[in-house]
């Protein structure tokens, strides 16, 4: 098995468990490479579908920037505090 067959299965048996060597030995390679995209694409499907959803609405972005900003800027503020203390900026 050359090199371009075996990436070919490992990417189809990492995406789909259940695919087997003996399933594609029976394969041409055009055969088997489009069984591979097949099965790439049906994988990315629900991340496909959850990237379109989020870039639909810059506001939906926009939101969750600002949540984790909100989330963050506490601790990250009191971080530096504590830093700045400890080398002896702060009296």
């Amino acid at each position: 098995m050359g090199p371009g067959i075996a990436n070919l299965l490992n990417i189809a048996q990492a995406l789909e468990p259940g695919f087997t060597r003996n399933e594609a030995a029976g394969m041409r390679y055009g055969d088997f490479k489009k069984r591979v995209a097949e099965i790439v694409i049906a994988r990315l499907e629900g991340v496909q579908s959850l990237y379109r959803k989020v870039t639909a609405d810059p506001s939906y972005i926009d939101s969750v920037l600002t949540r984790g900003r909100d989330h963050v800027t506490p601790l990250a503020e009191e971080t530096i505090r504590r830093a700045k203390l400890a080398m002896g900026l702060y009296v």
